[in-house]
């Protein structure tokens, strides 16, 4: 009874943090809506470039991450779900001081690249705006590393609900303060001051809120353990490797199309590609991203019955909600972005199809077997298929964007060879580590993919009467969603997935 209790409270918070994250991400939509266009007109095409082009650039520096983030969540858990505080603060505390250190290497980064662009290339145009924002951003990032420590213990002990409630504010309060220095005449250096001062009080915010989910910890250097160093490094390693294959694939597009075709050129495919279409992962992984803990812990209790039927479940909303997601990208994306930002940046529409056609095929399941990996501590082989996807994705994008295929060529440098890396070579080993046999695995994915279309049906009608207008869009969205989430519940999930999901509702009331 107090077990079933603890399961029941733990899916409320499950759930709540999903409802939340949701939220959040629909805020940053209709955020975009208004700020994007705003921010464009008020500082051109050039400078917006600019900015862009800089946050494309200090990107890359969360990479000397070096995979310890995810580390420190998992660990946490772990030792959590053993009830061994000691360990839970040692390792909090041996990653915060090294995520210190490596915030100063990204500043150093930073002022050295500054230092390099003002000797190399001393008749650059706006040069002193370019060292300004690199300047501050690089100070946010200074910020940013020991923000995700405690981030990482916050989602440790299972709290996602609170880090939900935490993005939200951070994502109002960066709003408002982007559209207060924009009205009062700032352009992109304000931004880059706007971004640093948001991201510091929100490391205020996240510590405060570690130290309530966990009042042990307190960061000390007596605390550090080399031994627990060594293990986040060699758990984290692999998950280096798998976000330096994300990051290439999100942020080599933009460099590629600025430095192949125009800077120019690029603010169409940061504006629909990089923002709109990356709303789609994002939306996904705020709505998924406590299943990776949650494997964690099931993991590690031995529940092997619940973490089977765990996995069935992740599976079929991964291909239920990344079907709608794709839908309305094809069929609602030219109205939206004719609505949005103008007739001018339709060009790059065709791109964004095929970006939402690979997000449905591919994204969902990719990220639930590699939670379920992580889960199990077998990550290494998918890490190393994602750099490798990365590398195809840019070799085969400047190929096509040379050959004139511009925007779409990059987005079908990255769809063709993840297709068969992801739903062949990583779906197989998945599913020789978790024990699954193979020909099942694909039989559920293809079923759960032909009630996804069927159920999409009422949603392709509606569609008919979309136009440019977000009263339309947004009628027909809701409309599309209500119908499409009602087929699923009837046809898409069993009797007994029903009935937990009234279960979790109501305990979440």
């Amino acid at each position: 009874m107090e077990k079933t209790l603890e399961n029941r409270n733990q899916m409320k918070k499950f759930f709540t943090a999903s409802v939340l994250n949701a939220i959040n991400i629909f805020l940053a939509v209709i955020l975009a809506l208004v700020l994007s266009p705003y921010i464009l007109r008020a500082t051109g095409d050039r400078l917006y470039g600019i900015f862009v082009l800089i946050s494309s650039f200090t990107g890359w520096f969360a990479l000397l991450d070096l995979g310890i983030g995810l580390s420190v969540s998992r660990f946490i858990t772990l030792y959590h779900t053993r009830g061994n505080s000691e360990k839970c603060n040692q390792v909090a505390s041996s990653a915060f001081y090294l995520f210190i250190l490596m915030g100063l290497i990204c500043f150093v980064l930073s002022c050295l690249t500054i230092v390099g662009t003002w000797y190399f290339q001393p008749d650059m145009k706006d040069r002193e705006i370019f060292s300004w924002v690199l300047f501050f951003f690089g100070l946010a990032f200074l910020v940013n590393f020991p923000t995700n420590v405690c981030e990482g213990i916050i989602c440790g002990f299972l709290r996602h609900d609170i880090n939900a409630a935490r993005l939200i504010l951070f994502r109002l309060s960066g709003a408002v303060a982007t559209f207060l220095a924009i009205w009062l005449g700032g352009k992109v250096i304000a931004l880059s001051v706007v971004n640093l001062i948001v991201n510091t009080v929100n490391f205020a915010v996240v510590f405060y809120l570690a130290r309530r989910v966990f009042p042990d910890f307190m960061p000390s250097v007596r605390n550090l353990s080399r031994n627990l160093i060594g293990e986040m490094f060699r758990f984290g390693i692999p998950v280096f490797y798998s976000q330096l294959g994300e990051t290439i694939l999100s942020r080599s597009g933009m460099l590629i199309i600025s430095t192949m075709i125009s800077i120019d050129a690029g603010t169409p495919y940061s504006l629909v590609i990089v923002s709109l279409a990356g709303y789609a992962p994002t939306l996904y992984n705020a709505v998924t991203d406590w299943q990776t803990n949650w494997f964690t812990q099931l993991n590690e209790k031995g529940d092997d019955v619940p973490f089977d039927r765990a996995r069935r479940t992740a599976y079929k909303v991964s291909v239920y909600l990344t079907a709608f997601v794709a839908f309305g990208y094809i069929f609602w994306g030219q109205p939206f972005i004719t609505r949005w930002i103008g007739d001018k940046y339709l060009d790059v529409y065709p791109a964004l199809c095929f970006s939402a056609i690979g997000f449905w095929l591919t994204y969902g399941e990719s990220r639930t077997n590699w939670r379920l990996l992580l889960a199990t501590a077998h990550h290494a082989v998918f890490s190393k298929l994602v750099l490798i996807h990365a590398l195809l994705a840019v070799a085969i994008g400047m190929i096509l964007v040379y050959f004139g295929w511009g925007a779409t060529g990059v987005v079908l440098g990255n769809v063709i060879p993840g297709l068969v890396i992801y739903n062949v070579i990583a779906a197989v080993y998945t599913c020789h580590v978790t024990g699954q046999s193979v020909c099942g695995y694909y039989a559920r994915i293809g079923f759960s993919q032909g009630i996804a279309c069927l159920c999409l049906v009422p949603a392709w009608c509606f569609s008919q009467y979309a136009t440019a207008s977000y009263i339309r869009l947004f009628a027909v969205g809701g409309l599309s969603l209500a119908t499409y989430t009602a087929l699923i519940f009837l046809f898409g999930l069993k009797k007994e997935e029903r009935a937990g999901l009234r279960s979790r509702k109501r305990n979440a009331a």
